[in-house]
């Protein structure tokens, strides 16, 4: 099952029993769904309209905060689907969720906003020229044009096809950090590409105070590339192998920190997915909360977390 762990981390570890229907959106007016901020506590986000029954993750806001961006995975006919959807305000109420017309045909996910909202990054099983990758999950993008979106491309070598590729997260300047993925193992990395020339350059892997676990992916990186809150695991496999979000920081001369646990503030079996909101308020993240709850939700916190709640660093 080193697929759900790499693809999709937390949401199909219940995606057996959590396929119901989902409730009718609750079209609240205001920013961020019309919710009330969270302080250090997490909080669901967006209940009814967002987090509903089945599996959500991978929240981002477009800048502005009037488009709300998110993947849903459920079961259609027997198959798993994975599908990004959007939610706006519009004359003061937040719309039903509906699937992006670029997705719903593909396994799409992993979501990833540029600071700016010029492009949305994903991850996407769809067919790729074999010139740029022999692998079946890659980095695609779309770019904005007027209040939609460009067809998919490509991310290009030499991000995709190096191995199975996603987890995409982007710098002001375009550096893009993302996953190289060994489905057959189960053993996952964390890469950055630079942007120079309107060209991306070689990957470099980071280093190991962030690799430091055996599955580390779905990265968020800061647009000043300041610090890199991110997924990981200690070993394959679901059983006894919890995994959580981390955070590692990046110094004036580029040297990382030791990757250091989230956790009990973010307290869950799984953790992952996290984004921050364009102004650098709050976190959003996918949680399975312990003691048999179905389904993954969407949760969000004041960002003051990343900064003050870090435990012991990763040996």
């Amino acid at each position: 099952m080193g697929f759900a762990r790499l693809f999709v981390p937390v949401l199909l570890l219940s995606i057996a029993s959590s396929c119901g229907q989902s409730p009718a959106a609750q079209n609240p007016a205001g920013p961020y769904a019309g919710q009330t901020p969270p302080g250090l506590t997490p909080e669901l986000f967006a209940p009814g309209l967002v987090s509903t029954a089945g599996d959500q993750g991978g929240v981002v806001v477009y800048p502005g905060g009037r488009e709300i961006y998110f993947q849903v995975v459920e079961v259609r006919n027997g198959q798993v689907t994975s599908t990004i959807r959007v939610t706006r305000l519009l004359n003061g109420s937040w719309t039903s969720p509906q699937v992006v017309p670029f997705s719903g045909t593909h396994m799409d996910g992993s979501l990833a906003m540029h600071p700016d909202g010029s492009r949305l990054y994903f991850q996407s099983n769809r067919p790729i020229d074999p010139s740029e990758s022999a692998y079946e999950y890659n980095i695609w993008f779309v770019e904005r044009e007027g209040d939609g979106w460009s067809e998919p491309r490509s991310i290009g070598r030499p991000v995709n096809g190096r191995n199975h590729t996603g987890g995409p997260s982007v710098t002001a300047d375009g550096t893009l950090y993302f996953t190289l993925m060994d489905l057959s193992g189960g053993h996952s990395e964390i890469y950055r590409s630079r942007l120079l020339g309107g060209a991306y350059q070689e990957p470099e892997r980071l280093p190991d105070a962030v690799n430091a676990l055996f599955q580390t992916c779905d990265s968020y990186v800061a647009p000043d590339e300041s610090y890199l809150v991110f997924v990981a695991f200690p070993g394959t496999g679901h059983e006894g192998n919890p995994g959580g979000l981390y955070v590692s920081f990046r110094d004036t001369a580029g040297t990382w920190s030791a990757a250091r646990d989230l956790r009990p503030t973010i307290a869950s079996v799984e953790g992952g997915y996290a984004t921050i909101s364009p102004d650098g308020s709050y976190l959003f993240f996918t949680r399975r909360v312990a003691g048999g709850q179905t389904g993954t939700d969407v949760y969000w916190v004041d960002s003051d977390v990343v900064r003050t709640t870090g435990r012991a660093a990763v040996r």
